[in-house]
């Protein structure tokens, strides 16, 4: 009786067992992603998610969670078991804005998530329409300079790393320039191209078509880099002000305290799908820039964008309510 009972013990024991290496994937991992369907970071999710399941040789499941500037699915990942069977697909600059900014976060992305991967970026755009009295960005700082408050620039809502890029060359520029919001990108593109709103800040893919056929002009990008894409539009940096960057980049993180191994196993099948020509292909088509990070260059650089949003939403004034 007694070595029945011992033998139960074991059986128990091993069922709560964190994953293990060489157990782990047993079964299907749950990919959160913090958008719905449809957009940048869902097809970079699905791409991802498809070349992870053959080399997991395992299914890895979408699960769309938006809602709360990415912080419903965030918090769901934050308070999950760490076994290593839920990951969280987010855009990181939106995680790093919120973390730097609101006090009724329900966990802490700092302690609470752990980063395992910068899968990619893409960089804002700072786009006209064609009437608009400047061509780039000195003409554009310029003419806000002559006639302060006079210049409009949209977004894609308050809050968006497009919308803090807006405030950031204001700051940097010491020009004032009113935010227009807006919900989504449909709308925001069509009022520029009218006219309704001179500038834009956005993503590179929204306006692509319209700078194509010339019913938008991109007067600069807003990476360290100019854009495979756009190579003849300059960046913000070489009009005069080299610490201007502003990117979305999307991330993947884990629960704290998955086991090391886990993380390990995911880490490593996540620089094998990264690498994938393929994959690369077709998010490069998306106008993303692929990275594939380790887990410690991750956590620097959500560290760093954390600290540079919050900095820019600190010193220039803005509310995000």
């Amino acid at each position: 009786m007694r070595n029945f009972f011992i033998a139960t013990a074991v059986s128990l024991l091993a069922l709560v067992q964190p994953a293990r290496a060489d157990t782990y994937p047993a079964r299907p991992v749950r990919l959160v992603v913090t958008a719905p369907p449809g957009g940048t970071a869902d097809f970079l999710a699905r791409v991802v998610a498809d070349r992870m399941s053959r080399e997991l040789k395992q299914t890895v499941v979408i699960d769309n969670r938006a809602g709360a500037s990415g912080m419903l699915g965030a918090d769901l990942v934050a308070k999950a078991v760490p076994d290593g069977y839920t990951v969280l697909l987010t855009e990181g600059a939106s995680l790093a804005i919120n973390a730097s900014t609101r006090k009724d976060l329900p966990f802490n992305p700092q302690q609470d998530l752990l980063p395992l991967s910068l899968l990619a970026s893409t960089p804002s755009i700072l786009v006209a329409n064609p009437a608009f009295a400047a061509n780039n960005v000195r003409e554009l700082v310029a003419k806000a300079k002559a006639a302060p408050g006079s210049i409009a620039y949209a977004s894609p809502g308050v809050g968006t790393p497009h919308h803090l890029a807006g405030a950031m060359l204001s700051k940097m520029a010491g020009i004032q320039m009113n935010h227009v919001p807006y919900k989504g990108g449909g709308a925001m593109i069509t009022d520029v191209v009218s006219g309704q709103v001179p500038i834009l800040f956005t993503g590179v893919l929204g306006p692509l078509p319209f700078l194509k056929t010339g019913k938008l002009k991109a007067l600069a990008i807003g990476s360290r880099q100019r854009s495979p894409l756009l190579p003849d539009v300059p960046t913000v940096a070489e009009a005069g002000y080299p610490d201007f960057e502003a990117e979305v980049f999307f991330g993947m993180f884990l629960p704290a305290k998955v086991p090391a191994e886990v993380t390990a196993t995911l880490s490593r099948v996540i620089a094998q799908t990264m690498a994938d020509p393929e994959v690369r292909r077709k998010l490069e088509e998306q106008a993303l820039v692929v990275v594939g990070s380790t887990p410690d260059q991750l956590r620097v650089h959500f560290r760093k964008e954390t600290d540079k949003w919050g900095e820019i939403i600190r010193s220039s004034g803005v509310v995000l309510e």
